[in-house]
């Protein structure tokens, strides 16, 4: 009798132990996700502060030269301003198009300002190695 309470209670405890295993390896799986998707969304803001910063050298430009008017830098100004946006959206959607099926689940956003609104929320969290 003793032998089979101690054989119930070594297979409970490898069940609970793998269990644990598992719940630990999946948590453990998301922060990681967590921690590159942050880091993705980081480098698109990079790449969007460099984006700009050429814009405004190329707005510089123009006014300096003898051949364009105000106007013409205003017109530059709205085609550029309307094509970043757009590539914002498009950055976010072509991001989460290639997450894992798995993972787009938990994506807490679907567009720039709610990618934004997301890193910003947890950039320090990240800093911090408490996310």
């Amino acid at each position: 009798m003793s032998a089979i309470i101690f054989l119930c209670g070594l297979i409970c405890g490898v069940v609970f132990h793998r269990a644990f295993a598992v719940i630990k390896g999946a948590t453990l799986d998301i922060q990681m996700f967590r921690i590159a998707e942050l880091y993705c969304l980081r480098m698109l803001t990079l790449c969007l502060e460099d984006g700009v910063f050429i814009k405004e050298a190329k707005y510089r430009a123009m006014r300096v030269s003898p051949s364009m008017d105000e106007n013409q830098v205003k017109i530059a100004k709205n085609e550029d301003s309307y094509l970043l946006g757009q590539w914002k959206e498009d950055a976010i959607k072509k991001m989460i198009a290639v997450y894992p099926p798995h993972y787009r689940r938990i994506i807490k956003y679907s567009d720039w300002k709610g990618a934004m609104g997301w890193l910003n929320l947890n950039m320090n969290k990240i800093l911090d190695n408490d996310l």
